[in-house]
């Protein structure tokens, strides 16, 4: 990113895992409304041609890959156990739109996890 880039950063978000358990990740995307209130913004449905799918840095050099299921404006990622349990503190996640041909991706959220069972 340039000094001249004025994309707005995406700030970090944490998301707390347990051992043995599944974690589910989920956008809903909105339009914005009148006010400042998101949770009265109109819902908006992702793109017909869009693939969303998490990134998890369990591997740096070869990430695991969920991908998202598209529900009208809702998507939803669920992270297995088997996958989830292999993340430490700090392991980083990104949620990523992927559209068209040729492909162009762009990540929606970045974060990494924290264990929430002293794993």
């Amino acid at each position: 990113m340039s000094e001249d880039d004025d994309s707005p950063k995406l700030p970090n978000r944490v998301r707390y895992l347990t051992k043995n358990c599944d974690h589910k990740i989920t956008l809903r995307r909105t339009e914005r409304g009148e006010g400042d209130d998101p949770s009265q913004w109109p819902d908006l449905d992702w793109p017909n041609d869009a693939e969303i799918y998490v990134l998890i840095d369990v591997n740096r050099t070869a990430p695991e890959r969920v991908d998202g299921v598209i529900d009208g404006s809702l998507v939803t990622m669920r992270i297995e156990s088997e996958i989830a349990d292999q993340c430490r503190d700090g392991t980083t996640w990104r949620v990523v739109i992927s559209r068209g041909d040729p492909s162009y991706e762009q990540p929606l959220r970045l974060g990494y996890f924290e264990r929430n069972d002293g794993e």
